[in-house]
């Protein structure tokens, strides 16, 4: 995913969508959005 899409992963993640569904629009597995929120809390914790 380019990073624009990755931020908007985000957001949608933020604004409470499904996992399944934002993989589903992005045309990714259900994993990979579960990995890029994982790997999001953990960059926010290190700030």
């Amino acid at each position: 995913l380019s990073l624009e899409q990755k931020l908007e992963v985000c957001r949608q993640v933020e604004s409470g969508e499904s996992f399944r569904k934002i993989a589903k629009s992005f045309g990714v597995g259900l994993q990979t959005i579960s990995d890029m929120t994982q790997n999001m809390k953990k960059d926010v914790k290190k700030k």
